[in-house]
């Protein structure tokens, strides 16, 4: 808002010499152009003028910030002592960019028509600005020449990184290529060792029917056959489920499990290895289920139990809880053995870790089982984790969501 002047003549003349466009002027020519100058305030967010508005006048700011911007960018930030729209003074043309208010602003005016009539008769005077304000055109232009130059250099980085990400992705193309190729190689191996692997776990289950007619030499060399064939069942079927999660396996069975009845087929299954480790499985059942897929479940707990017991000593304990917390079932699995130290467990669930803990009689760990557990928890929207300490065993916690007890 336009309003008359609160300062002194010489308050105003004092301002005036501040500002570069009036600097060279003598005090009885700043005197006429203080007489014209009127002060105007503008709030926060005001607008000054608007890109296309007709230019009448010039701008002095006293007090406040303002930026100078069009639509997408801003192309100054002024403050007290800058003049803006200085070029409508002389030139109708219309303004180039819009002023807004961006700190309260106390501003001086002049109208064009005032500042026309009072240069009309000073020559002199009207070189000076013409002077000033050529030497703010060519600043101007520089300006521009560096900024064409850096938008070349722009433009040349984007072409660089736009080739770059083609060949990125050339390389990707080919790199899936490839691991295709390594799986289709790996299945047809690993389908090709189970065929004699098959005909040789037969020919030991029929000589471990036969066992009072061997020697007791023969009986343990049969047990031991009848042990490495089966490890060597595990190793393929763990090669296997890696491959199979490379090909991106998707769950074809979501629905509600019951984790009772999953843990106890898996507690079956380690039967065997129970028996000849005198290792106890405490287990207290619970009437809990979870969403997810039984087949993954299987394979889950069937890992983790087995590193269970490859880790624990003869005459030890295994312990598997169940319970509820924040709609979710978890799982603990819980040994006693040598534990897990910080440093391996940083690599738990990689694939091929090798961790500093050794199996306690000398079984097959490849490193694969854990890395397993982590992709199949995760295709099941759970969450698996370690909890351990050096001598004191580990506890593997899988976390599912809850599901509810399905009608009969």
């Amino acid at each position: 808002m336009e309003t008359s002047s609160d300062f002194t003549l010489n308050d105003k003349i004092s301002l005036l010499k501040k500002i570069n466009l009036f600097s060279g002027m003598n005090d009885a020519l700043l005197k006429e152009i203080a007489f014209r100058v009127y002060e105007v305030y503008y709030e926060k967010d005001d607008i000054v003028f608007k890109k296309g508005d007709q230019g009448n006048r010039m701008f002095m700011i006293v007090s406040g910030k303002v930026r100078v911007h069009d639509e997408f960018h801003t192309f100054s930030i002024f403050d007290a002592g800058r003049i803006f729209g200085e070029y409508a003074i002389i030139d109708t043309g219309q303004r180039s960019a819009t002023v807004t208010v961006i700190e309260d602003a106390h501003l001086f005016t002049l109208h064009r028509k005032d500042f026309l009539d009072i240069i009309a008769d000073n020559h002199e005077v009207t070189l000076g600005i013409l002077k000033i304000l050529t030497g703010q055109i060519r600043e101007k232009d520089i300006l521009e020449t560096k900024l064409a130059l850096r938008n070349k250099e722009i433009i040349k980085q984007k072409q660089e990184i736009e080739c770059q990400k083609q060949e990125i992705e050339k390389s990707n193309e080919r790199l899936k290529v490839l691991n295709q190729e390594k799986n289709q190689i790996i299945s047809i191996v690993a389908h090709d060792l189970r065929n004699p692997l098959t005909s040789a776990q037969s020919i030991s289950y029929m000589l471990s029917q036969e066992l009072e007619d061997l020697t007791e030499d023969q009986t343990e060399a049969c047990k031991l056959i009848t042990r490495s064939l089966k490890r060597m069942d595990e190793m393929i079927t763990r090669i296997l489920d890696v491959n199979k999660l490379e090909r991106q396996y998707e769950l074809r069975d979501r629905r509600p499990i019951s984790l009772q009845s999953t843990l106890q087929q898996v507690i079956y299954g380690f039967e065997e290895i129970s028996a000849r480790k005198k290792i106890e499985i405490k287990f207290d059942p619970v009437s809990l289920y979870v969403h997810g897929d039984e087949d993954l479940m299987m394979h889950v707990f069937e890992n983790l139990l087995s590193n269970s017991f490859k880790f624990s000593p003869r005459e030890k304990r295994i312990f598997i809880n169940t319970f509820e917390e924040d709609n979710k079932v978890i799982s603990e699995i819980k040994d006693e053995g040598p534990g897990i130290t910080i440093e391996d467990q940083k690599k738990l669930f990689r694939k091929f870790q090798k961790l500093s803990a050794k199996p306690t009689e000398g079984e097959t760990s490849m490193g694969l089982g854990l890395s397993i557990v982590k992709k199949y928890v995760n295709m099941m929207n759970g969450e698996v984790w370690c909890k351990s300490e050096p001598g004191k065993g580990a506890s593997f916690f899988i976390a599912l969501p809850k599901a509810e007890i399905p009608d009969c």
